[in-house]
């Protein structure tokens, strides 16, 4: 699957969306969050481009337990590492996002994105098959 299967630029705005109590406003949107410190850390670093340390800090938060806030870190590091290009590593995060934490929005945003990758993949596919037979 080529890497403009799933835009970059729009895939960074699920970062993060996770409606609560707390929100963050930057120029280009606005970013719900809950109100935990690693998140909102782990948010500014995003919102500076800097997705390397963004996922140092959600990743310490979802190895730190599998509360809520944890299961959200997660989630955050799936769209960290695919804006890092490790696609292999958001795999592994939305599954352990999907089956290890307790954060049922983290579940559904984890679910959601697996089967966008599936349907990239599908679609990817079936088009390389019809090229291919030309």
């Amino acid at each position: 699957m080529n890497s403009s299967s799933i835009n970059q630029s729009s895939f960074s705005l699920l970062a993060l969306c996770f409606c609560q109590s707390c929100i963050v406003v930057s120029k280009s949107s606005s970013t719900y969050i809950q109100c935990n410190q690693h998140l909102i850390a782990g948010h500014a670093k995003a919102l500076e481009g800097d997705w390397k340390q963004a996922a140092l800090i959600w990743s310490q938060l979802a190895n730190s337990g599998n509360n809520a806030a944890c299961g959200k870190a997660a989630y955050n590091m799936v769209v960290a590492c695919e804006m890092l290009n490790r696609r292999d590593l958001a795999i592994d995060w939305a599954h352990k996002a999907l089956n290890e934490y307790k954060s049922s929005i983290a579940k559904r945003r984890a679910f959601h994105y697996l089967r966008l990758l599936n349907k990239s993949e599908n679609v990817h596919t079936v088009m390389h098959v019809a090229t291919s037979e030309k």
